[in-house]
Formats: structure tokens, sequence, C-alpha cells
């Protein structure tokens, strides 16, 4: 084997890992689960198999009046839309009983998989077939068929997670109508693909393959801000019942940025307890969407799933409590404020104070300060630190 051909190969496999890594990455509370993700990307191999036999099948049995070439373009445009994207959707049907399965963010995590892992096994196909044009093909389908399997199925996955706590029947509707969407695009795709004899046709098509990645981010992203509710939600409950610390609250809810708040206390506690507070914040996260889910649902089996889930989160968020020690939470809690809202108020107040008029002398700053504090709301009391262990 060449060295052009073993780099071929390379690209055509890191590349679309590492634009599964960059999905994967966008959901910060982790709702996703790795085995499942992978389990998602094997099914995505198989079905390149299953769908090579279909689409040989079609074109042999039902076009046998049209030529190779016609054969050809005829499942290229319509027809292998129609079974990969029902092929790849299938595993749906068993994912969407999985506790793990929470929302349509997991929905277009899995989907993305599941496109990833066709899109890598037809790379080879195609790389073996065509090993004179190795590195041109693996670059240019890594840029854009790639991407439009993985963006396809992230469309059904996302349909069936907006189904999540439907029926039985509103899910199948939903699985249904997604599946309409993934063909549609893919079907677009590879009509513009196939018939176009433009010299821009690469860059037509890795356009087209962006543009459904940056709507595939933006779909996770609007799921993001409805499980960062739900958080919110769930935790002012346990807030309410003092089983949760108000600061910790608010350390979940600003996940996104934990690092800005804690990354200060690694030369007082070390790295270790500051990588298990982030992991306990995380954990906090996870906790208050499945409770939302699991309060949701009206499947009680699938409820139950959820209860057991919800019973191992909790038990890990204690153990990892008591491992990190009062000491270090204690350093924890007061690198939050009880309100992350706080900060805004003081830069307007800040804003305010440098537009207050200024006296014969100069300006009177703390006459100012004095002023403007007078607007702020009250502080919080100080609050107890020692918060009942959530169970």
């Amino acid at each position: 084997m060449t060295v052009p051909i073993i780099v071929s190969f390379i690209i055509a496999t890191l590349v679309p890992l590492l634009f599964l890594y960059i999905v994967h990455a966008l959901d910060v509370y982790g709702t996703d689960a790795f085995g499942v993700i992978l389990l998602s990307f094997v099914w995505g191999i198989v079905c390149v198999g299953f769908a090579f036999v279909i689409n040989n099948y079609i074109g042999n049995n039902f076009m046998q009046d049209l030529s190779g070439r016609e054969r050809v373009s005829m499942i290229i445009r319509y027809w292998a839309p129609i079974v990969e994207e029902i092929l790849k959707a299938v595993i749906f049907l068993y994912l969407i009983r999985r506790s793990d399965f929470t929302y349509f963010v997991d929905g277009a995590i899995y989907g993305f998989a599941i496109g990833i892992g066709f899109a890598v096994a037809e790379n080879y196909y195609y790389l073996n077939t065509h090993p004179d044009a190795g590195l041109s093909l693996a670059i240019t389908r890594v840029l854009s068929t790639n991407l439009m399997h993985a963006v396809a199925t992230g469309l059904s996955g996302i349909a069936i997670g907006r189904a999540r706590f439907a029926r039985f029947s509103g899910r199948f509707i939903a699985l249904s109508l997604g599946l309409i969407l993934a063909i549609l695009f893919h079907m677009g795709f590879n009509n513009l693909v196939d018939r176009s004899t433009s010299s821009l046709l690469f860059i037509y098509a890795t356009v087209g393959g962006f543009i459904g990645l940056g709507g595939i981010a933006w779909a996770i992203r609007q799921g993001l801000k409805a499980e960062a509710e739900w958080i919110k939600e769930k935790q002012e409950e346990l807030i309410s019942q003092n089983r949760l610390s108000s600061k910790e609250a608010n350390a979940t809810q600003n996940l996104g940025d934990i690092e800005l708040y804690v990354e200060p206390l690694v030369d007082i506690i070390g790295r270790e307890k500051v990588d298990q507070m982030i992991e306990l914040v995380t954990i906090q996260a996870r906790l208050g969407i499945n409770r939302k889910s699991r309060d949701q649902l009206t499947d009680d089996k699938l409820r139950q799933k959820f209860d057991k889930q919800i019973a191992d989160l909790d038990a890990k968020m204690n153990a990892l409590r008591a491992e990190i020690g009062p000491y270090a939470m204690t350093y924890f809690r007061i690198s939050f404020p009880d309100d992350i809202e706080l900060w805004d108020r003081l830069e307007k107040s800040v804003t305010a104070i440098s537009n207050a008029p200024k006296k014969a002398g100069g300006f009177d700053l703390f006459a100012a300060m004095g002023q403007r504090s007078a607007n702020l709301p009250a502080e919080p009391k100080e609050e107890n630190t020692q918060i009942k262990e959530e169970g």
C-alpha cells in the first residue's frame, strides 16, 4: 500500500471522527453516553452493507430497461436516500427506549454518530474501488458527503428526540417526519452532485455540508437552553427544601463557564479537587435534566429506568462530595455569588457612577457609590454552608 493511499485512509477516518467529536463536545451537560455513541457509530457502519445489497437488488430487478449509467443515476438520486436514511434510523426504535436518551440534544448527537459511521465505511469502499483518486477523493468526501450523511441522520434524531415524551404513536409520527426531512436533505444533495457539471461542484457540496453542520449545532444549542431551564426548575425545588446550596445551583446553571470560577482554586486546593468539583456540577446538571425528563414521561417502564439512573447519579454525587470534603466544598461555594446576575447589576452601577456629577473638588467616589448602592437589591443573607446531602 502506497503512502498516498495510507494518507487517504487516515483522512477518511480521522476527519469525520473530528466532526463527531466537535458535535459531541457541544453537549456541556454530558447527557449523551459514550457507549451509545459507539453503538450508533457501529450501526452506521453495518448499514452500509445492508444498503449496498438493497440498492443493488432494486437496480437489478426494477430497472432492467435502463442502461447501467441510468440505473446508477436513479439509485443515487432517488433510491439511495430513501433506503439509507430508513436503515440508519431503525436503531432509534431501540435508542428511544433508553434512559440515556433524554432529549433531542442526544438524538442529534446519536444521529450524527450513525451518519459518521456510515460515511467512514462508505469512504473505505470508494477508496478501495478508486485507489488512483484516493487522496482527492478522501478530501472531497470528508468535507461534503460525510457531513451530509451525518446531518441527515441527525435530523431524524432531533425529530424523535423532540417527541421523547409523547406516546408511541406520537414518537412514530415524529420519526416519520424526521425521516422525510432526512431523505429530502439527502436527496437534494445527491441530485446536486449527480446532475451538476460545474467546476465549482466541490465548493457547492462543501458549503451544503457545512450549512447542515451549522444547523445541527444550532439545534443542539436550542436544546441546551431548554435543558438549562429544566435544571433551574428542579434545583429551585431542592434549594427550597434545603437539599442543595444555591451557589452550587448557580455553578450548575453556568456550567459552560465553570472553569472561569474554579480555576483560581487550583493553587489553593489542587487540580484533583477542582476536577472533582467540575464533575460534581456536571452530575447535578444531569440530575436536573433526568428528573424533569422523568416527570414528563408517559411510559411507566421507562420511568423506572430513569428512577434507577437518578439513584445512581445521586449516589455518585454524594460520594464525590465526600471525596472533595467540607474544606474544599466551602471554597467551592464561596467562589460563586448567590446570584450570578449580581455581576450585571454591579456593572450597571459602575457605569452609572462614572456618569455621576462631579463636585467642585472633583469626583466624590464614596458619595456616588453610596448614592448608587441605595438602588441595588439587598444582599442575600449569608448561607449556611451545612447543606443536607441531596438524596
